[in-house]
């Protein structure tokens, strides 16, 4: 686990049940000085790697000989995180050369969408007279199937609207309590940005693209790919912060490192921000650390890189909350058959599955046979996410990104009480180990949750039962083999529900 304008008006809670469209400058006033500050940000730090690299003049031998160095490790670290590919083919496409001017038509696209999807919730709230009715609202999870599909529900009445109308609703967090936030956005999974979760956090000045480089993080190994094995292959940060400036690849590497919190320098890097109050219900913490899932990441990414076409595993919904930069989302809801999302049919001989790829040459044949109803309706959300904003993504919706600068953003995938149901049904049958240890840890506070997840087991006839364990044997000596056995069984069950890794750091 990139983005548009926000519009100048944002949801503002009046009272305690309803709520009106209203200018908000604590959240989106400030709309157009966040896109200024996003855009010179991405071409103040990646100047020169747009530039061809022409700038070698005027370098000392010193910084030259420091930049071959920076880039021979960096070779290093591709050879191992795609075996099968010469370096060469990392610029094949020299997307550099033209990235920007491709991406300037797309972003004031999907501006314009945002700013229409804006005024077609101000018009359904003030059908409503203010009020939030998150049924009868524009957004695309939530069209009537009983409907022509490009006929949406809206308070007082249908009208017709066209699938180019695509946006995501943009609160403070300010003005919206939780049970507000629970009811509008998580129980009926309602994607949205928020803004106004980093006031207060270490990390908004910490974690400066300048600021990292030089910082007390430098000489800490972040996770910057994989190898053919599934180990991790590590770099150091300052290293990772000269490639970010210098690199011309067309699919940069990217920082998604979930093993940040390891390292006992790194580790304090947690200190740096607090969690937003939307989304401190994490209920897979009960099983502890070692035994749940992967679902905690620092990113850095390059401009041009991205995360590919995904659904988060197990049904967790996730936040991601932006420090630096611009990154551009699809979403697609979760009925969007994956076939048709993915749109491998749509690729051109010589084209991969880079995120890249996908935003610039397939997303839009995509969207065009969308745009002529040639294919069900996908429920298509595209926006652009600004420095300081928090997207919530719901349990199930496919998703991809384009870092359209170089970004610092960091992110979370959480189980709480809203989606424990979906987030069940998953992890019992991938997870079925670390499900049992789970179910007895909601035990003491969560009763109600595991009546519900039984109640689901009944409902969908799922076994969840466990063979019983062997009856302990006698060994030739005439010693007791319990303990033989127990330790055996420790071992497969922790090969079950923890996974290890090897790095291979540089």
């Amino acid at each position: 686990m990139l983005s548009s304008a926000p519009s100048n008006t944002s949801i503002s809670s009046v009272g305690s049940d309803a709520s009106v469209l209203s200018i908000n400058s604590n959240s989106n006033g400030n709309a157009n000085s966040k896109k200024q500050q996003a855009q010179t940000n991405g071409s103040t730090s990646n100047g020169t790697s747009n530039n061809g690299n022409s700038a070698n003049g005027g370098l000392s031998q010193k910084s030259l000989m420091k930049r071959r160095r920076v880039q021979q490790r960096m070779d290093a670290v591709k050879k191992k995180h795609r075996s099968s590919l010469k370096l060469s083919d990392w610029q094949r496409y020299n997307f550099v050369a033209s990235y920007r001017e491709r991406c300037a038509p797309i972003v004031s696209r999907v501006e314009a969408l945002q700013r229409a999807f804006d005024e077609r919730l101000a018009a359904a709230m003030a059908k409503t007279g203010g009020q939030w009715d998150g049924a009868r609202l524009p957004f695309p999870c939530n069209y009537d199937a009983r409907l022509p599909k490009e006929q949406h529900r809206l308070a007082g009445g249908l009208a017709t609207i066209t699938h180019a109308v695509s946006g995501v609703p943009r609160i403070h967090e300010d003005n919206v309590s939780l049970q507000e936030f629970i009811e509008r956005f998580e129980k009926p999974g309602v994607p949205v940005v928020i803004d106004g979760c980093t006031r207060g956090w270490p990390a908004v000045e910490k974690w400066k693209i300048d600021v990292l480089k030089d910082g007390p993080y430098r000489d800490c190994f972040i996770k910057c790919g994989e190898d053919d094995d599934g180990y991790s292959v590590k770099v150091k940060l300052k290293t990772f912060m000269r490639y970010l400036r210098y690199n011309r690849d067309d699919s940069p590497l990217y920082v998604f490192d979930e093993h940040f919190d390891e390292n006992p320098v790194s580790r304090s890097m947690l200190t740096d921000y607090t969690l937003p109050r939307y989304f401190r219900d994490d209920l897979l913490r009960l099983v502890g650390e070692k035994r749940r899932p992967p679902y905690r990441w620092f990113l850095i990414g390059p401009e041009r890189s991205g995360s590919s076409l995904h659904i988060d595993p197990l049904n967790t919904s996730a936040w991601n909350t932006l420090l630096s930069g611009r990154k551009l989302w699809v979403l697609f809801k979760p009925e969007a058959a994956r076939k048709i999302v993915k749109a491998n049919n749509l690729k051109m001989p010589g084209e991969d599955g880079e995120a890249i790829m996908y935003f610039l040459n397939i997303l839009p044949r995509l969207r065009e046979l969308e745009e002529k109803k040639d294919q069900p309706d996908l429920g298509m959300i595209e926006f652009i996410q600004y420095p300081g904003e928090t997207v919530f993504v719901p349990g199930g919706w496919w998703h991809a990104v384009l870092n359209l600068d170089d970004t610092i953003a960091v992110t979370q995938n959480f189980a709480s009480c809203t989606n424990f149901h979906k987030v069940w049904v998953k992890a019992r049958k991938s997870r079925k180990h670390m499900s049992r240890r789970w179910l007895h840890a909601l035990a003491k506070d969560y009763p109600q949750l595991v009546k519900e997840a039984h109640a689901l087991n009944k409902r969908d006839n799922f076994d969840f039962t466990f063979a019983a364990a062997p009856k302990p044997s006698k060994s030739n000596d005439g010693k007791d083999g319990k303990a033989g056995d127990s330790s055996s069984s420790s071992s497969s069950s922790s090969s079950s529900d923890s996974s290890s890794s090897s790095e291979s750091d540089y």
